[in-house]
């Protein structure tokens, strides 16, 4: 892992994949028709029923709770799921934003909101495919440069562009078939080819040993889906090495036609389940970090920023030997995060407690455009050391399972001759955590603090 580095999300908006076991065409099919026929109570119903499981826990799902609750003048908890969209996906434009708000204060002030079957369509459109087969929404998540103090958080305007998504679905027995594809893309008679079980590798043919690097990626694989008991996935995910910064940007103009900025140094693209980075063994860490984004989305579409890039940075400064686990926790993350006061006080930015942190949506933890970037790179350090907390105490698969299960479900009895109602909460993060922590929110933040000072060697609050 290259040190003094931060990974930035830039979002951009695609065809999301289509995942076995992912929601089908038909199912979005029932859905439309419940709403058009104004059958809003069979539509929240079946939400909630197709919700339970994996793969279905993406804005669109949310986006009919919360007009079906609304339908049904039951704004409160409208109002619960419209919050829910903007706080927990970061795959919305600022557009899209507003719009959601916008539907949330009419709901909210006693009208019903009556969206058309078109609208629904095109809105879904905006946030993925028409069959929805896939994650919660097609993103780039990059590896950047540190900031300088003063670098500012930039909007950068991805959703404008496109690439063939359509024909870059490949199954896990396509791996002949993604060879031909992408050889053909990239058009470059120095990369060859590997696989693993799951991976399909494009590397240069240069004097650099890439086998070590593509076993450990496939050892990382299993282990995430093993310790986070994720199902089985008949997708391929194909990763570029390349032997410099140059062929990075022209790998990535050629895959996704895009120019990434100077200071990233990989990304991974949840559309294709594409990851570009460079060909080092320094470099691996952010693969790992990358990968374990590609796998997790799919199944928590909904997990919080500071769990999802938490969890990712825990794992990009692992080692992985015999399914067992070892974390370096001091590097230029906790460095960072040992100077968190002085940062705080010399350019007024936030040192979250645990409370907070656990609290922020996306755009809270990331930046909007115009925030200094060094906040938000407090931020990734606050949720690597939170993280390794967690894992410290052996609660990291619990707590990834409570959020996967994040909801509560009450039954509303219908009146004669209509079907009873089920009403979904979101539980708040306190309560998920206090839980599966099996300690209260105040005493988890005491005992973070105090793990800091032991294991990291200082208090990042005091």
């Amino acid at each position: 892992m290259k040190k003094k580095a931060i990974f930035i999300l830039l979002v951009f908006y695609f065809i999301p994949i289509n995942w076995a076991n992912s929601q089908t065409r038909a199912e979005i099919d029932e859905l439309k028709n419940l709403l058009q026929n104004a059958k809003y109570i069979s539509l929240v119903n079946r939400v909630c029923e197709l919700r339970k499981k994996d793969y279905y826990k993406n804005a669109f799902m949310d986006y009919c709770l919360a007009v079906g609750y609304c339908r049904l003048k039951k704004p409160n908890l409208s109002n619960e799921w419209f919050n829910h969209i903007l706080n927990s996906y970061d795959n919305l434009s600022g557009k899209k934003r507003t719009e959601l708000k916008e539907l949330n204060e009419t709901c909210m002030g006693g009208a019903a909101i009556s969206p058309s079957v078109d609208a629904m369509k095109s809105y879904l459109k905006t946030i993925g495919s028409e069959g929805f087969e896939g994650p919660s929404g097609a993103g780039i998540e990059s590896k950047m440069g540190i900031p300088s103090v003063t670098a500012r958080v930039e909007e950068l305007d991805f959703e404008n562009l496109s690439f063939d998504s359509e024909n870059r679905k490949f199954n896990l027995n396509e791996k002949v078939a993604a060879k031909k594809y992408y050889s053909n893309l990239i058009d470059d008679k120095s990369y060859i080819s590997d696989t693993t079980s799951n991976l399909l590798i494009f590397y240069p043919d240069t004097k650099i040993n890439i086998s070590a690097q593509i076993a450990t990626l496939e050892k990382y694989y299993v282990y995430y889906k093993k310790l986070f008991k994720l199902q089985d996935v008949n997708r391929l995910i194909t990763v570029f090495y390349c032997p410099n910064r140059t062929h990075l940007n022209l790998i990535s103009s050629k895959i996704h036609k895009i120019q990434i900025p100077e200071s990233t140094f990989g990304y991974a693209s949840s559309a294709d389940l594409v990851m570009i980075g460079i060909a080092n063994f320094a470099w691996l860490g952010a693969i790992k970090h990358e990968l374990f984004h590609l796998m997790i989305k799919s199944f928590i579409g909904d997990i919080p920023a500071w769990l999802d890039e938490g969890v990712a940075c825990y794992f990009e400064s692992s080692n992985l030997k015999n399914d067992n686990l070892s974390v370096n926790l001091h590097n230029y993350r906790s460095d960072l995060l040992k100077k968190a006061n002085f940062l705080k006080s010399k350019y007024h930015i936030e040192s979250p407690l645990v409370n907070e942190l656990i609290d922020y949506n996306w755009q809270q933890f990331s930046g909007k455009p115009g925030d200094l970037l060094i906040q938000s790179s407090l931020h990734y350090s606050y949720s690597f050391a939170f993280v390794s907390f967690i894992a410290s105490h052996n609660k990291l698969d619990k707590v990834m399972e409570a959020y996967r299960n994040r909801t509560t479900e009450e039954i509303i009895p219908g009146k004669t001759g209509e079907e009873d109602l089920t009403v979904l909460h979101i539980r708040s993060n306190s309560d998920i955590l206090s839980l599966a922590m099996e300690m209260p929110i105040n005493q988890i933040q005491k005992s973070f603090e105090s793990w800091c000072s032991k294991s990291l060697g200082f208090n990042p609050y005091k």
